[in-house]
């Protein structure tokens, strides 16, 4: 039952975050929104077919919704511990401080893309 209310929870947080309604969710997903708050509720848990649509559709890695930490996801990803300390200290932040950090990110990953081009 854990593992339900984990990814439920993931999912219902991140789609109230991006402002996608059970429906919208769900049409995207090929389920109905009942199955949507199933999931959300820790009822049900979507099938793999169900989690990709979710994941795609919510902007997230199939790891990041199944896995029951989200260190755990950065740790197999990033080698780097100093930026992974960094990063454990940005997540206590402010919310709007988060999206300022990830805004100036964003800038500095498009500025190194556009310097590859030129």
């Amino acid at each position: 039952m854990k593992n339900k209310n984990i990814i439920g929870e993931k999912i219902k947080k991140l789609r109230l975050e991006k402002n996608i309604t059970q429906k919208d969710l769900a049409k995207h997903s090929n389920c109905t929104h009942i199955q949507v708050s199933n999931y959300e509720n820790g009822k049900v848990i979507p099938s793999t077919d169900v989690l990709i649509s979710i994941s795609e559709c919510l902007g997230v890695t199939l790891d990041f919704l199944v896995r029951d930490k989200v260190s755990d996801i950065a740790k197999t990803k990033l080698n780097d511990v100093e930026l992974l300390k960094q990063f454990e200290k940005i997540i206590k932040l402010e919310e709007s401080t988060k999206n300022l950090i990830k805004e100036v990110i964003e800038a500095i990953i498009v500025k190194s893309q556009l310097k590859q081009i030129v």
